[in-house]
């Protein structure tokens, strides 16, 4: 018979931590008397997934953190078939943030793997549950500023308010088109995009949109306007962040960018153009913040064989532990 184990976290509402806070929680187990169980493996994992190829694609998994907590089998007896362990382990003090908490590429993801090992002849039993880890980060920056220009000579500078922002803030952005030759711009449209990078697998998605409403068929030789556009709050958005590990030999590299996007609209034939104004995202996320709706994570308790073994230990996959 299947017994089913229970992974509970101290922030069951959010599963929501920074770098170098405790993880600390409950691991319950239903069981009957005849059941000897041998040790319980606690594991915090991290790992990136990435895609690589394009007519065929390969998915890659790789564990870039593992820490292990073997706990004793004393736990305390709730009631007479149900067990429960306390559980306490550190996260570490520098880490990218989890990114894409659906199943979906690419990815950073953090979980907590629970093993319990009962007598030989019986199968081991594993849960995994996921949580959040975003680093806190330092940020210091300056307004950035964007030019370019289309084959007639119309010619775009932008620029934003400040050098960083939250999630919720409003972006301010003031733009100045020279239009000497006085070419119609038909209009702007501006995407405030969020661009996930692992490992060269690249994804992009648009967090909202705006058709500047004052730059609609103009043909001034000068045009200035302000706008904004407001950063979502509703979801989870990891902070601009680059981090770097070694595995195999190789260099597996994360890079997460914000981005104003502007496409130019104008009269004639190639005169489009596009702009792009690097954005800086921080991070002031609450442990009382909650995105576990966004979670995908799988809810079945897994049978394992007996001879169970955990996947191979950090140190043996890097060549470098200075996580």
């Amino acid at each position: 018979m299947k017994r089913k184990v229970t992974i509970t976290f101290d922030r069951p509402e959010t599963s929501f931590y920074f770098c170098d806070e405790i993880l600390s929680g409950t691991i319950d187990f239903d069981s009957f008397h005849d059941l000897k169980i041998d040790k319980i493996k606690v594991t915090l994992v991290g790992e990136a997934a990435y895609t690589v190829g394009k007519t065929r694609t390969k998915f890659y998994h790789v564990p870039f953190l593992r820490r292990k907590l073997i706990m004793t089998p004393f736990p305390e007896q709730v009631s007479e078939d149900h067990y429960s362990w306390p559980f306490s382990i550190q996260l570490p003090y520098t880490s990218p943030p989890t990114i894409n908490l659906i199943q979906s590429y690419p990815s950073i993801r953090y979980y907590l793997e629970v093993v319990v090992i009962k007598s030989w002849y019986k199968l081991a039993q594993r849960e995994t549950k996921q949580f959040i880890i975003i680093p806190h980060t330092t940020n210091v920056q300056y307004p950035t500023i964007v030019t370019n220009h289309n084959r007639k000579g119309v010619v775009l500078i932008g620029k934003v308010d400040k050098g960083e922002y939250f999630p919720g803030e409003t972006i301010i952005s003031t733009l100045k088109i020279n239009n000497p030759k006085q070419v119609v711009i038909k209009h702007i449209d501006v995407a405030l995009v969020e661009c996930l990078e692992v490992s060269h697998d690249i994804s992009e998605h648009i967090l909202s949109t705006i058709t500047l409403p004052n730059i609609v068929n103009r043909h001034d030789e000068s045009i200035l306007d302000t706008f904004s556009i407001k950063i979502p709050s509703e979801i989870y958005l990891p902070p601009s962040y680059a981090y770097m590990f070694h595995v195999h030999g190789q260099k597996i590299h994360i890079d997460i960018t914000y981005r104003l996007k502007f496409l130019v609209k104008a009269e004639g034939v190639l005169t489009d153009f596009k702009a792009i104004l690097p954005i800086t995202i921080g991070s002031n996320y609450h442990p009382t913040n909650n995105f576990t709706h966004q979670f995908f994570y799988a809810i079945e308790t897994e049978e394992l064989p007996p001879q169970y073994e955990s996947p191979p230990t950090y140190e043996s996959l890097f060549q470098s532990d200075s996580f």
